[in-house]
């Protein structure tokens, strides 16, 4: 890959991958605390919620 290829797909690649990281640990965190309200909200919230914006994003995106 060019150097501009491996910027580009390294920060993609890390920005998800901490993104992903700090929502498995604070869902690890409630979960360790007994919080089982708070981690249903936060797990089921975010997954709702990405897939919601992720389907506005496409739909979005072919308008465009």
């Amino acid at each position: 890959l060019s150097p501009e290829y491996r910027v580009i797909v390294l920060t993609g690649f890390m920005g998800a991958f901490t993104t992903f990281s700090t929502f498995i640990f604070e869902s690890a965190a409630l979960l360790d605390s007994a919080q089982w309200p708070y981690f249903l909200v936060n797990v089921v919230g975010q997954i709702i919620t990405g897939v919601i914006l992720l389907k506005f994003g496409l739909t979005l995106g072919r308008l465009l």
